[in-house]
């Protein structure tokens, strides 16, 4: 039986569009984005403690890790500040009345919920990509909708295999256009064939790959020190470049007709409707109906040869029918005027290799002042075989000033200070300073409120680099979950996301992320709350009014939350709302309530201020 050979669409066509995705606008931007890969490539060498740039070679080829040891205290931060529970997100929404409350509720419920699935591995995927978005200053993921579980899920992709253009936008959702490269055997592309809508997969057959891809040969193949990247013999392997951006579609007219409950037609509606077609003619040029649509197109590559395998209207749209990419970037800092950021590997890396090249050039003068070096005079070896060392041996010379030592001062004082400096800029540079670290301070005298005090300025530079990442990526993360989850989830997959809250989940509505930066809050500020609220209800149980329970009742539930008891745990031990509280010694209670919940005192009674519990509780948590 012969192999098909027959293309979706017309050849020509076909190979123009995978020209102009492969040559126009993937190989320009990976040249224009070269320099950004060889610097990404070195921040990650410094993350591995890899000694591959050097002003200095000799002798001692040692990698101080001042830099690794940085990034990795501010993974230990974000992973505290992010995990401490499993409720990721508080969501809000502007609008008032309790309808949009419920809704707001449901979509928080959708996005935890989704996060915490077991599968998702959303702790080590949120890990990844911040510490990519430290190095690199940006963190890309996509997105999509997995058919066969019928639910969200997302990837970190690698900086090194995401091409677009160099205008400066606040979004991915504003780039003309986006490619995504991967690698993917040709048995892969058959199993996604239905979740992708792939076509013309049997003019794959006939190709054979030979070597490793592109993408193996550039990221996932050579990471590692791998020079000679692995490749199975059996499958075939090809470069997967999907693109997400406006392309021309042919268009036709529609027709349309409703009628009344008698079935008379009552009016006709014309429209034009875009089609999953390439709206080009044999040169390339738009067809004069032809529209510009939001497109996912994706070609294969091996070789020479480029096969369109993908042309589709983007299956991505919010509720109101607006298409959208899924894909995803997270800044580290805001730069002014590059619009992928700026990471903590770019302004470290000088002094990462300043500090190297310090500390072995030290090692080197101690070597040498240490090891014996001689000086002698000429032939001085030939005249005795007796010069060399050994304990009790005598050196046979006619003149003892012959050989001689040659004297190399051992001193680095001056080494050490330069480190000093370096390794003080690198800590202004990311904020990780010796205390954040879990060191004593560089000066033993240091008291502890002035700790504190530097700490909380620490504090101030890791919510900056927390909440810009929350703006640029865990906002449009969250969105999309919502979004993805309203339009392709099963009725099923919904309640098993929401429970009875589904029914309120309306992703229409402008919801407000609450930033975690500002969600989390200190053990001192709960307790601070807890006591103030404890006082409040203490009030509220001596007031004679029927809802007196209703707020009582609120109120614990409130203090509950802040001491880490789930809501669900205690709503069925609540006061009975149809029952009044009593009265009765609510002054004494109040009395003890308050002398319980007073700070600590020293040894004169005097008890402890606000700002020196703070002080003590950033000082020793």
């Amino acid at each position: 039986m012969p192999k098909k050979t027959k293309h979706e669409f017309d050849e020509n066509i076909e190979a123009y569009l995978s020209e102009l995705i492969y040559t126009k606008e993937y190989q320009k931007a990976k040249m224009n984005q070269q320099g950004d890969t060889d610097d990404f490539e070195a921040y990650v060498d410094m993350f591995d403690a890899e000694r591959t740039e050097k002003d200095y070679d000799w002798m001692s080829d040692i990698f101080l890790p001042e830099f690794p040891s940085h990034m990795l205290t501010q993974s230990s931060i974000d992973v505290a500040q992010y995990f401490k529970t499993r409720d990721y997100v508080e969501v809000y929404v502007e609008d008032e009345g309790p309808q949009t409350a419920r809704s707001a509720s449901a979509t928080q419920e959708c996005i935890n919920r989704t996060l915490n699935k077991r599968d998702l591995y959303y702790y080590q995927k949120y890990v990844r990509a911040k510490n990519i978005n430290h190095l690199g200053g940006k963190a890309y993921a996509g997105a999509w909708w997995d058919k066969t579980k019928d639910a969200f899920d997302f990837e970190i992709l690698d900086p090194r295999n995401v091409f677009t253009d160099n205008k400066y936008v606040y979004s991915l959702q504003q780039k003309s256009w986006v490619i995504i490269r991967g690698e993917k055997t040709l048995e892969e592309l058959k199993e996604e064939e239905k979740q992708n809508a792939y076509f013309n997969l049997h003019l794959l057959e006939d190709l054979d790959p030979t070597g490793a891809t592109e993408t193996a040969k550039d990221t996932i193949g050579s990471d590692g020190g791998n020079i000679d990247p692995f490749q199975n013999t059996i499958d075939k392997n090809f470069d997967i470049y999907k693109r997400y951006g406006k392309a021309w579609c042919k268009t036709k007219k529609s027709r349309s007709v409703d009628r009344d409950e008698e079935g008379n037609i009552i009016a006709t509606t014309e429209r034009v409707v875009s089609l999953d077609d390439p709206g080009l003619d044999e040169n390339g040029k738009p067809l004069k109906t032809a529209r510009l649509e939001e497109v996912v197109a994706t070609i294969a590559v091996t070789g020479g040869t480029k096969v369109l395998i993908g042309f589709h209207k983007t299956p991505y749209l919010d509720v109101f029918g607006n298409p959208y990419k899924p894909v995803i970037r997270g800044l580290c800092y805001i730069h002014p005027v590059r619009d992928g950021g700026v990471g903590d590997g770019k302004y470290d890396r000088e002094l990462q290799i300043g500090i190297n090249d310090t500390i072995n050039l030290s090692n080197d003068r101690v070597l040498l002042a240490t090891m014996p070096t001689m000086k002698g005079k000429k032939y001085a070896t030939e005249e005795t075989d007796s010069i060399y060392f050994e304990p009790g041996h005598l050196m046979e010379l006619q003149d003892p000033k012959d050989v001689e030592e040659f004297k190399i001062s051992s001193d680095i004082l001056g080494a050490m200070t330069q480190y000093g400096v370096f390794k003080s800029s690198m800590e202004q540079t990311d904020s990780i300073f010796p205390t954040t670290m879990g060191q004593l301070p560089a000066m033993s005298s240091t008291t502890a409120t002035a700790v504190a005090g530097a700490e909380n300025r620490t504090n101030q530079r890791t919510n900056y680099k927390s909440m810009t990442f929350e703006f640029t990526f865990l906002t449009e993360l969250y969105w999309m979950i919502q979004q993805m989850t309203w339009a392709f989830a099963s009725p099923q997959t919904g309640f098993k996301l929401m429970g009875k809250k589904v029914f309120d989940f309306d992703p229409s509505l402008n919801y407000t992320y609450k930033p975690l930066s500002q969600s989390i809050e200190t053990e001192y500020s709960k307790d601070s709350k807890i006591q103030k609220l404890m006082t409040i209800m203490q009030t509220v149980a001596q007031i004679q009014h029927p809802d007196a329970v209703v707020l009582f009742n609120n109120l614990f539930l409130k203090i509950s939350t802040l001491m880490g008891d789930e809501e669900t745990n205690i709503v069925n031990f609540l006061l009975g709302e149809d029952v009044p509280i009593q009265g009765g010694n609510g002054g004494q209670q109040q009395g003890e309530q308050k002398q319980l919940g007073e700070a600590p005192s020293n040894q004169n009674g005097v008890p402890m201020g606000n700002q020196q519990a703070m002080t003590r509780e950033q000082t020793y948590q």
